[in-house]
């Protein structure tokens, strides 16, 4: 320890030499001599009975205060018996401590006059020496009586102190003088009161000695020096009393200025100042920087005043006395005050760190003067400054800003000092720039740190310092991140980082930094980026960003021009490199000029930019992300200055066609669009671009994004498109994107397939291209976009492009010709690119606008009904020929895209208007079509060719969605056909799919010519559950009977192929294909569908869950893969398992009579016809439980693969996708999301019960918090799944498992999902907390009638009864939320279930048992029961805080309570195993009880029984804590009763053992336990409790205690119960304030005196009234006053501890006064001298006093055994643990005072908890 720089100085500090001579005589030999000279003389022995029979007279708690006056009397007549040459007085520690006792606050001031009457008579009789002796006896009653004493008290005790206490000499007062200062102090409070003088006399006489006042001598100026020692630690410690302190130092403080007559730089004081610092100079800082700390605004003040006058910033002892931490803890708080934004309060502070100055003194502050030039010279206040503070100020700041000072309270505390103190700019200029890098990167790691507190705090207070400092500095600062790239590319890259967050963070755009500052980093940072390595990615990463944040701040078009005054702005010379200029003007951000200028001028600024840009830019061709950085930089640096020249342009637009054409990328693209689209804002550049020509790079840029458009690079298409517009917005006038749509449409290879073969792949390649870029560019696409719930926040990497009508009309046309190239291709010959053709048109929006294009077309080439004739009979030639060929190709169009028409487009076409004349007004489009096309045939002048068109067109009319097929008949080449698709499938001949599969229809069609008549062509159209699957939207027509085959009907190779192929690669280009295979080929198998339905269903979903697992890193992957994007594969599979279970369940419904009674699903919301008709005629199929449980099985590998999908689609846009693709992925999710939803509430519809049993398995196995909730929102989402219905299938489901038969069979559940009974109900009790209350009215009935019918048969609903409770409870809250039905009847309703289903719960699970290994309460959350059992026990702790909800009476709440104490509660407390049986969740559901029903007399007496068995005490210290101490202090509560009931159990002690003699020692034996196990209850009550609640008790229990001290070896209760006792003292200390155990100190310090020197002096016949327990205790006691120091025990420290200077700094000669230190001593004394027997077999040498310097009793580690402590003998105990305690204790203590550290009281709490709780500590049965 290093209290001091004494070392350094080379100073040896003493205490005077003489000390010993006149110390107190010590106490241990003046007990010996007492005892000695009382038996020996006869008068004295007369005497000291006559005092002791008044003193048996006292009362332990007179009930008046005349009993006192009375005692007082007596005693005062039996000391004035004493014969007249009597010099010392009989029995004189008991007469001091009821002397003491008099005086306690809470009496009267007549008793206390008393009471000072015999002080002073007993003085006055037998004279000082007496009074020098005794003064340890006295003075621990005199000294507490000035901070209460009334008036008339005071001058009694004032001429007490003036006449027998201040004049007894300096060494007798010595080791009492920090006692007797804090005894005067608070008597120097008021300097106007009317005592003031005296007490400053008394108080001036203890610091100058009694014999003169001045002039002050050699001799005494070392007791003057320790009078200074003790005050400081009195200001230390006191901090009640600093103000009376304050008002003593302002007048008797000596000067700590340096002398006027000495050097400057010498540090020599006066002889005063000298002293008062001798032998610890750093009690003064410290002293001072404790009041400047002080919560008081007035003693804050005051020592601020003190500081400024006696101790100035450049006083020797600051600069040269003390060590610099001193003076680092005197500036950081004084600096504090700062924060207080008091100006009075400044206005000092600047006077101590700034000098005082009386000019200046009272003027404010010059924040506006600045220094006019560089050389201008710093004033004489700063220079003071710098040399005296700012070292020290500086330290504080950077330490408090330390990385290792995260444990600091204030955390924000450094950035508000530092912007207080800018307030003066001769402390701001020097101190900020040195602390200001360190600020940031302070609040930087903070920011980083997110489980770091108060993070929004401090963020604020570095914004306000940030914004304070001024932006020269700032900048100057943040310059040296940057400056020095020398250093490693690690240490660069994190000062960037630094760097980035400020920008980013802070405000950065004040006008002067826009100007001046922003620009000319930015040159920096970009000619650093140029000059760096291009494979440093990283470092020029942070580079870039950087650079687009500085330009990004620059208003628009700030660059360019002229500076203003061309004079001051320097510029740079020829071939001189800027960023040398640029560091040689940050470089001298200290002398900041008046005149804030660039280092280059305006023009210069932009040439560098502009300049280094470019080069940039040309070495961005490194990677896509440093091209990207580059053109962004060079799109800010635009924005800023657009007069580029056309030089630049060219320069830009080659070096992005070099780019485009090596690098077709989306990322570079975007780039290179972003870049053009921002040089086009301007009119200049726009003009110049169109000099230029562009032509080539947006054909490059339309060829690169048409690549984003394929099938199998689908992450990017909806950008792309976006991107496409915007490049066409350009320049609308021009044609170039049509001409380049045109041309990549026709012959680019974009796929690089090559060869003519493969020519009609490439084909349709292209028109799959198109109809991605038809559907994103139409405007019904971006308006369903919008609508979805997640894509109204899209991300992407461009912006939407709102579309109007003159947009999309520019669009058509764009497009148009890409456009009628589909159309054609759609009746070429090839079938492939017919399917890609038709993918264009499957919306509604789609092929209306076709329809209506060539329609119209149609319409304009037909000849018109009104010719006349009149025209030239060639031009009507002409146009007969013209119009001829236009028909045709019009027919021949139509013709190809009718023919493949699906449903919507025959809708769109029934939906259209038509063109004829107003007398047809209610004529379809397709009745106008038809007769067109009929009239085109019976004209005779229409070619044939034109004809075979128009019948073509009517045949698809004829054939469309109504018409019914003729039969036809083929060829049995089923098997040879379907095997050849197999073959195309292994060999990867995808070309040959579609034909193949079509032809293998036809046959199988012409195969089954068996079929009624009425199974025919339909069957192409089937649909899904409830409807088509989703890319069509033909409905579905009312189920027809199924049609039954034999299996020899069936082909042989038909599952085979459809396995292979819905799980090749090769035949997911012909997705659709093989939908329609699959939906017309299923009822080929006929009775054998069943039998296939797992296989196929197995196929899927194995096929979905790849494709989900691709689907979750598919758009986080950054490269570009030729691959289908997954979630067409998943809604292609989706589509395909939908048909087969849609053909399997009309299978199973149309071969099975319907039930008589309905499902649930059609109570609840009715169930689809073609699920519950049978149609016409009676079904010939199978209907057996092997048919319905194999349908069940495939219906939920369906919900559990569609479950998947969606978990995915819930989080897709935060989780799986980057910045790039965001907007498609949300376009895919929505699409995802739609599909599965859709799925699921088809199969909820048909089978509710086993849907919601796989929905709940998913809800229950979750390993995310988000999959859990999704599933909750899915089925709110869900559109049948009413709250009802799900409610009706979850019971079912428990019913299931229960054993419980339902009403009907369909509500049976197949139990093949494996869950339990206590599962489902924990996830309806989530289910319906979650649901909306306004839902109560769906659910109330059927909830309660289940509760009803539970009541009625308990016994199979057992395990989950409590569950019931947990529903009945959210059922409650529900209805407290709304409105619905009669409230109080529904209340009363539910609160009788909940009752019944308690009282349940109790008869059917008796005895509740909890987890062995469980040491803590289950987690649970607020609403949901979470994966656990139905624990009645946490259900209830749960719903207890809302049992007003369910129970609306107090006396129900009553009730329940009871139940549940008697139910739960009195089980576990009344157990053999108690308290170990006892589990943490009944714990904390009886402290919920008892603040339900707290007068309840049930768990009262549960609590009382158990509290007062023994074993109680057996229970761990955490335990303890954590769980009984809530419930005791609900029983305690602030009632007496518990209280009066334990203090009566204590019986005072009693010999009637020893006199009788029968059965002593077990009467001894029991009454000591029962002591024991009272006093310990006491005290975890106590502790259970917040402070002073039971001050009621305080006095009746110093009585019991006093009376229990009084115990001997051989009493009964023994002396075995003062550790209990000790114990009881700790619990006071840590259970009252301080100013209630004032009147306890006397007792407190008797006991403790006896216990340690009658327990140590072991040869004495008193020895064995105290334990080793019982001394071990004491020592805690004692160890925990001195570590929480309450105030008034501060004036009885000295009796214990050397509380002064003399612990560390004293002679060789000097003898402590103190018991602790006397004790030690001779205890040492009597090792050294070897006079007890068994200390030559102690281990002395095992715990040295400098290994013993720490030593603690609370605390310590190890953990003393206390069988060994029982075990020895007392020298050992005293030799091995005593005396290296004691030894040391003083030394610990002071240094605890020097280094304020403060006690903790939860350490003393929980070591006492652990001694209450240990009961080997106490007397057991042998």
């Amino acid at each position: 320890m290093a209290m001091s720089i004494i070392a350094s100085n080379g100073r040896q500090t003493t205490s005077p030499g003489s000390s010993r001579a006149s110390s107190p005589v010590p106490y241990l030999a003046r007990r010996t001599a007492e005892d000695v000279s009382w038996k020996s003389d006869k008068i004295t022995r007369r005497y000291a009975a006559s005092i002791a029979r008044a003193l048996s007279t006292w009362e332990a708690a007179p009930e008046e205060w005349a009993d006192y006056i009375a005692f007082l009397g007596r005693l005062l007549k039996a000391v004035q018996s004493h014969d007249k040459d009597a010099t010392a007085l009989p029995h004189i520690d008991v007469v001091a401590l009821r002397l003491a006792q008099c005086l306690s606050p809470a009496l009267p001031s007549g008793v206390h006059q008393k009471a000072l009457e015999i002080y002073g008579y007993i003085f006055e009789t037998f004279g000082t020496p007496h009074v020098a002796e005794y003064l340890s006896d006295y003075l621990s009653g005199l000294s507490t009586v000035l901070s209460f004493a009334s008036l008339s008290v005071r001058p009694a005790l004032y001429g007490i102190l003036e006449k027998y206490i201040v004049v007894l000499s300096h060494d007798v007062k010595r080791p009492a003088m920090k006692s007797l200062i804090l005894s005067m102090l608070p008597a120097l409070e008021e300097e106007t009161s009317e005592d003031f003088e005296r007490a400053f006399d008394i108080m001036q006489t203890l610091e100058l000695g009694p014999a003169s006042h001045s002039p002050r001598s050699s001799a005494t100026r070392e007791d003057t020096g320790f009078f200074w020692q003790c005050m400081f630690l009195a200001i230390l410690t006191g901090a009640s009393r600093r103000q009376g302190a304050l008002n003593y130092l302002v007048r008797q403080l000596p000067s700590f200025s340096g002398l006027p007559t000495t050097s400057p730089g010498s540090d020599a004081l006066s002889a005063e100042a000298e002293s008062a610092i001798a032998p610890e100079p750093g009690l003064l800082v410290r002293g001072f920087a404790t009041g400047l700390s002080d919560s008081q605004a007035l003693v804050q003040r005051g020592f601020l005043d003190l500081l400024v006058s006696h101790l100035p910033l450049n006083s020797p002892v600051l600069q040269a006395r003390v060590a610099s931490r001193e003076i680092d803890r005197l500036m950081m708080a004084a600096t504090g005050i700062a924060l207080r934004r008091d100006m009075s309060l400044n206005r000092r502070l600047w006077t101590w760190l700034l000098g005082s100055d009386s000019k200046a003194d009272g003027s404010a502050s010059p924040n506006l003067v600045r220094r006019e030039s560089a050389g201008f010279q710093a004033s004489k206040k700063q220079d003071y400054f710098d040399l005296n503070g700012l070292p020290a100020l500086r330290r504080c700041i950077l330490s408090a800003l330390s990385s290792d000072a995260t444990e600091a309270a204030d955390p924000t505390r450094p950035f508000r000092v530092c912007h207080a103190l800018m307030d003066r700019w001769e402390i701001g200029d020097t101190l900020i720039p040195e602390v200001f890098l360190r600020a940031m990167r302070r609040a930087y790691d903070i920011s980083k740190d997110k489980s770091a507190a108060n993070v929004t705090e401090v963020m604020k207070s570095a914004r306000t310092f940030f914004d304070g400092v001024e932006s020269r500095v700032i900048w100057g600062q943040l310059f040296r991140l940057l400056g020095d790239t020398k250093r490693s590319i690690a240490a660069v890259c994190e000062d960037l980082q630094l760097f980035l967050w400020i920008l980013q963070s802070f405000n950065v755009a004040e006008e002067e930094m826009i100007a001046v500052h922003v620009p000319v980093t930015g040159v920096f940072l970009l000619a650093e980026m140029k000059y760096t390595d291009p494979a440093v990615q990283n470092q020029r990463k942070l580079y870039a960003k950087a650079i687009l944040l500085l330009l990004r701040l620059l208003p628009a078009e700030s660059l360019g021009g002229e500076d203003d005054d061309k004079t001051k702005t320097p510029k740079p010379t020829t071939g001189q490199d800027v960023r040398t200029v640029i560091r040689a003007y940050y470089q001298n951000d200290h002398i900041p000029p008046l005149d804030e200028h660039p280092p280059i001028d305006r023009a210069c600024i932009t040439a560098e930019l502009l300049q280094n840009a470019f080069a940039v830019f040309d070495h961005g061709h490194a990677s896509c992300a440093a091209f990207s950085e580059a053109s962004d930089i060079l799109i800010a640096l635009h924005k800023a200055f657009p007069a580029w020249t056309a030089d630049s342009l060219n320069t830009v637009v080659e070096a992005c066609h070099a780019r485009a054409v090596s690098d077709s990328s989306f990322e570079v693209t975007n780039s290179i669009v972003d870049l053009l689209v921002q040089l086009s804002s301007s009119q200049h550049c726009k003009e110049e671009l169109e000099s230029l020509g562009t032509d080539k790079l947006i054909y490059r840029i339309v060829a690169s994004l048409w690549d984003q458009l394929s099938p199998i690079n689908a992450k990017h298409q909806v950008e792309a498109v976006q991107l496409l517009w915007q490049v066409d917005g350009l320049d609308q006038s021009a044609s170039t994107v049509k001409a380049a749509l045109g041309s990549v449409m026709r012959g680019s290879d974009v796929i690089g397939i090559h060869g003519a073969g493969h020519d009609e792949l490439r084909t349709a390649e292209n028109l799959i291209r198109f109809a991605v870029l038809w559907k994103h560019s139409l405007p019904t696409a971006l308006a369903a976009l919008s609508q979805e719930g997640r894509s109204l926040q899209r991300r992407g990497s461009v912006k939407n492009i709102p579309i109007d009508g003159m947009a999309w009309a520019r669009r058509r046309d764009v497009m148009g010709g890409p456009l009628f190239m589909t159309i054609d291709a759609i009746r070429g010959s090839s079938r492939t690119c017919q399917k890609a053709a038709m993918r264009i048109f499957g919306t509604v929006a789609s092929s209306e606008v076709v329809l209506l294009l060539l329609l119209g077309r149609l319409a304009k080439s037909l000849p018109e009904q009104n010719d006349t004739g009149q025209v030239r009979r060639s031009q009507q030639v002409r146009d007969v020929q013209q119009r001829t060929r236009g028909i045709a190709v019009v027919l021949q169009q139509i013709d190809g895209f009718l023919r493949h028409a699906n449903n919507p487009i025959w809708q769109s076409l029934l939906s259209l208007p038509d063109f004829a004349g107003p007398d047809t007004p209610d004529q379809s489009m397709v009745a106008w079509l038809v007769t067109e096309c009929v009239g085109l045939i019976e004209n005779p002048s229409v070619l044939n060719s034109t004809k075979e068109t128009a019948i073509s067109i009517l045949d698809a009319a004829f054939h469309g969605p109504d018409f019914i097929r003729t039969q036809l008949q083929t060829l049995n080449l089923v098997d040879v056909i379907l095997q050849c698709v197999l073959e195309s499938l292994s060999n990867d001949e995808d070309g040959t799919h579609g034909r193949l599969l079509d032809l293998a229809l036809s046959a199988m069609r012409l195969r089954q010519s068996d079929l009624s008549s009425k199974h025919d062509d339909e069957s192409l159209w089937r649909s899904s559950i409830a409807t088509r699957r989703q890319s069509s939207l033909i409905s579905r027509d009312p189920p027809q009977k199924h049609v039954h085959t034999s299996g020899a009907a069936v082909p042989l190779k038909l599952l085979a192929t459809l396995r292979a192929g819905f799980a090749a690669e090769s035949a997911r280009r012909h997705m659709d294909v093989w939908l329609d295979f699959l939906t017309s080929s299923l009822h080929f198998f006929g009775d054998g569908l069943i039998t296939v339905l797992i296989p196929l269903v197995d196929m899927f979903c194995a096929q979905l869950t790849a494709a989900c697992i691709h689907l979750r890193t598919f758009y986080l992957n950054t490269e570009n893969t030729a691959e289908l994007p997954p979630d067409v594969v998943i809604l292609w599979l989706l589509d395909g398992l939908d048909v087969v279970l849609a053909e399997a369940h009309d299978f199973n419904i149309g071969s099975a009579d319907q039930p008589a009674t309905r499902s649930l699903s059609e109570a609840a919301q009715g169930v689809p016809s073609f699920a519950r008709s049978k149609g016409p005629g009676s079904g010939t199929g199978i209907n057996t439980a092997n048919s319905r449980l194999t349908l069940v099985l495939a219906l939920k590998d369906a919900v559990a693969i569609a479950m998947n999908v969606w978990l995915w689609s819930a989080q897709a846009i935060d989780v799986y996708a980057n910045i790039h693709s965001s907007s498609t992925a949300s376009n895919t999710a929505v699409r995802l999301r739609s599909r599965s939803r859709s799925m699921l509430e088809q199969i909820y519809t048909v089978q509710p019960l086993e849907t919601m049993e796989v929905m709940i398995y998913k809800w229950y196995h979750a390993t995310e918090l988000h999959d859990s909730a999704s599933v909750l929102s899915l089925l709110q989402a869900m559109t049948p799944a009413r709250p009802r219905s799900v409610l009706h299938a979850t019971l079912d489901a428990m019913c299931s498992r229960c054993k419980v038969s339902p009403a009907s069979s369909t509500r049976q559940s197949s139990l093949t999902t494996e869950l339990t009974a206590a599962e489902v109900l924990s996830f309806l009790a989530a289910y319906l907390g979650a649901v909306d209350a306004d839902a109560t009215d769906e659910i109330w009935s059927d909830s309660t009638a289940f509760m009803r019918d539970v009541l009625s048969n308990p016994m199979p609903f057992r395990q989950v009864l409590p569950g019931l409770l947990w529903i009945a409870s959210i059922l409650a809250e529900q209805l407290a939320n709304t409105n619905y039905g009669d409230q109080r009847k529904m209340r009363r309703e539910i609160g009788d279930l909940f009752q019944r289903l308690l009282a349940a719960s109790f008869t059917t699970s008796p005895s509740v048992t909890h987890p062995v290994a469980s040491t803590a309460p289950q987690a649970e959350t607020d609403s949901i029961l979470g994966q656990r059992s139905m624990d009645i026990t946490v259900i209830l702790t749960q719903i207890m805080p809302h049992i007003e909800n369910l129970l609306d009476a107090s006396d129900r709440v009553a009730n329940a309570v009871n139940a549940i104490t008697l139910g739960i509660i009195s089980h576990e407390l009344h157990a053999k195993a108690f308290p170990a049986n006892v589990h943490p969740d009944t714990l904390v559901l009886l402290a919920a009880l008892t603040t339900k029903a707290p007068a309840a007399k049930p768990w009262r007496e549960e609590v009382s029984e158990a509290f007062m068995k023994p074993r109680f005490l057996n229970t761990s210290a955490d335990f303890m804590q954590r769980y009984w101490m809530p419930v005791l202090y609900q029983w305690s509560g602030t009632g007496e009763e518990q209280m009066n009931d334990l203090l009566s159990r204590l019986i005072a002690p009693s010999s009637a053992g020893i006199m009788f003699g029968v059965g002593a020692a077990a009467a001894r034996i029991k009454a000591d336990i029962e002591t024991q196990m009272t006093l310990r209850r006491l005290c975890v009550l106590f502790l259970a409790s917040p402070t002073d609640t039971h001050l009621r008790s305080l006095q009746a229990m110093m009585v019991k205690l006093t009376e229990l001290f009084e115990a001997s070896a051989l009493s009964s209760p023994s002396a075995a119960v003062k550790q209990e006792i000790f114990m009881v003292c700790r619990v006071l200390v840590l259970s009252f304030s301080p100013a209630r155990l004032t009147p306890m100190w006397p007792l407190v310090n008797s006991w403790l005196k006896a216990a340690l020197v009658g327990g140590l002096t072991w040869t004495s016949e008193n020895a064995d009234n105290i334990t080793n327990l019982a001394l071990l205790q004491a020592c805690k006691l004692l160890e925990i006053l001195l570590a929480l120091s309450p105030n008034e025990f501060q004036l009885h420290e000295w009796l214990w501890v050397t509380d002064t200077t003399d612990a560390i700094h004293h002679s060789d000669m000097w003898r402590s006064a103190a018991l602790s230190d006397q004790l030690a001593e001779e205890l040492s004394n009597n090792v050294s001298n070897g006079t007890q027997s068994m200390i030559a077999t102690i281990d002395v040498s095992s715990s040295p006093e400098g290994d013993s310097k720490h030593q603690k009793m609370v605390g310590s580690d190890p953990i003393m055994d206390t069988e060994d402590v029982k075990a020895m003998s007392r020298e050992q105990f005293a030799m091995s643990t005593i005396r290296p305690y004691f030894s040391q204790l003083s030394i610990n203590t002071y240094e605890a005072v020097y280094q304020m550290e403060a006690g903790s009281v939860s350490v003393h709490r929980d070591a006492l908890l652990k001694d209450l709780l240990d009961v080997t500590t106490m007397i057991r049965h042998d």
